[in-house]
């Protein structure tokens, strides 16, 4: 066996073919190990590779079948994924939920956002998925548009659909993400109909030149500062021709910070035909957590203009 890059298998390789007698091979869609399935007696054994993403792959793909039909009872899992909340607001909302009956909550907080997971069991899959649809349609009744999405969707996915519905387009001015929010809009397949461009500015004198920054704005105001925050913002959207523009500036840390602006103070501007809208956030963490969280804040406030929604205080 000689791979495509010419090289010659050896021992170790072939032993990875190797398989216990009376296993099945599991396939691995997006990975090159398979895993091993035995059954048995009524019984089923499993072994997954470690890799996370390979291992939900094969489980949702193969041994979630098996579970139910060897189980007796069906699992059925469902994701709320919110944003702009924080995961105290989002739980003193739902709380009294989680005790819905053959159901399970679990809320789990990252840098800007907030999921809940909703499982249900049922004897079949038609009466768990009805047992899951039903706590998702209460939760929903509580959030609200807080919840921007189900599933695998991202807030980068979502907001694109809305701007690709209306045909509108976004451009962004960075700072302090240092291109972290182009990144975010760019992961999401099909975004050239929507994302026109960037700029990452972190100089102040590259913010002059390339988002058309005053110099003077910039020293009569600071770097971080409304000001400079929105015209970050006007200037994406004009240099790249977009409907929209995004600014962003800010004190991701560790070091920086003031009494007036500390650590983790941030200023996200939304340009719109009609005007500018400011957000000044004060974010905490770390300097990862402090830049994920604004791109996410900006992502919500230009889904929030998108939709008509008054933006939380």
């Amino acid at each position: 066996m000689t791979p495509s890059d010419g090289r010659t298998a050896g021992p170790l390789q072939f032993r990875q073919a190797d398989r216990p007698r009376g296993a099945s091979w599991i396939d691995n869609p997006i990975g090159s190990a398979p895993g091993i399935l035995f059954e048995h007696d009524g019984r089923i054994l499993a072994a997954l590779p470690g890799v996370p993403a390979e291992m939900k792959a094969m489980f949702d793909g193969t041994i979630a079948e098996h579970l139910a039909r060897y189980g007796g009872s069906t699992l059925v899992r469902r994701v709320l994924r919110i944003a702009g909340r924080p995961e105290s607001v989002v739980e003193e909302a739902v709380a009294d939920l989680y005790a819905t009956p053959h159901t399970e909550t679990t809320i789990l907080s990252s840098a800007g956002s907030v999921d809940l997971v909703l499982t249900a069991r049922g004897s079949a899959a038609g009466e768990a998925d009805e047992r899951v649809d039903s706590l998702a349609s209460a939760m929903r009744e509580r959030l609200g548009r807080d919840v921007y999405g189900t599933g695998d969707d991202t807030l980068a996915s979502v907001t694109g659909r809305l701007l690709a519905e209306r045909s509108a387009t976004v451009a962004v001015g960075e700072s302090c993400t240092g291109g972290l929010l182009g990144a975010a809009l760019t992961d999401v397949p099909g975004s050239s109909r929507w994302f026109r461009g960037g700029i990452v500015a972190y100089a102040d004198d590259v913010k002059s030149a390339l988002a058309g920054v005053p110099a003077e704005l910039i020293r009569a105001q600071g770097a971080v500062s409304e000001e400079v925050a929105r015209a970050l913002a006007s200037g994406a959207r004009r240099a790249c021709g977009a409907t929209f523009g995004l600014g962003i500036t800010g004190i991701a840390g560790p070091d920086g910070g003031t009494p007036d602006k500390p650590v983790g103070t941030v200023y996200i501007a939304l340009a719109t035909p009609n005007g500018t809208e400011i957000r000044r956030l004060n974010l905490p963490g770390n300097r990862h957590a402090i830049r994920q969280r604004t791109c996410q804040w900006s992502l919500a406030l230009l889904r929030w203009h998108l939709l008509g929604i008054t933006p939380p205080a």
